[in-house]
């Protein structure tokens, strides 16, 4: 396990120095200061190290929400859950600009997509809200969602403006529960 961290360390420190296209798995090698060998009893490839910080922070975001959920069921909302998520993006701007940004990489952010949108239908399916949406089949709301989500967060971290982190997740959160008015 200290050895995978170390690796975990080093790719998010060499993120940081020289963005994800331009890291290699040597990169990360030399920085964790351990064999090339070390690194596949590990990981597969430098996008599941990177990956592997990605989850266990989204791991973690999911973790504290469950908790609070035991500590008072009533605090656990969709809206909370916006919050929640707009939260980690702040705490974690480097890498979600690494895996939503320009800088990233495609795969990856779907990869961040798809664990969303999955974790909205688990979510949903715990709460017993089959229809997120009415009359919305529930992997298609989560996939609504997810993207309503992810946009605001890419637009939110690269592009300035005075925002933080709890008015986005009010404003999506609004946007998503209100909807659009044409008229």
């Amino acid at each position: 396990m200290r050895t995978r961290h170390q690796l975990q360390i080093a790719t998010y420190q060499l993120l940081q120095d020289k963005g994800y296209a331009e890291i290699t798995i040597q990169d990360i090698v030399d920085r964790a200061d351990v064999g090339r060998g070390t690194f596949y009893l590990h990981f597969r490839d430098k996008d599941e190290a990177v990956w592997s910080l990605i989850e266990e922070g989204l791991q973690k975001t999911d973790f504290l929400a469950h908790q609070a959920y035991q500590q008072d069921p009533s605090s656990v909302t969709f809206k909370t859950a916006i919050h929640n998520i707009f939260n980690h993006v702040e705490q974690n701007k480097l890498l979600y600009e690494i895996m939503l940004g320009d800088k990233g990489n495609a795969a990856i952010s779907l990869r961040v997509q798809d664990w969303l949108a999955k974790d909205i239908e688990r979510e949903a399916i715990r709460f017993n809200s089959p229809s997120l949406i009415n009359g919305v089949p529930l992997p298609v709301a989560a996939q609504f969602i997810t993207g309503a989500i992810t946009r605001l967060a890419i637009w939110w971290l690269i592009t300035p403006n005075p925002h933080s982190a709890a008015e986005m997740a009010d404003f999506t959160y609004q946007a998503l529960t209100l909807g659009v008015d044409w008229q």
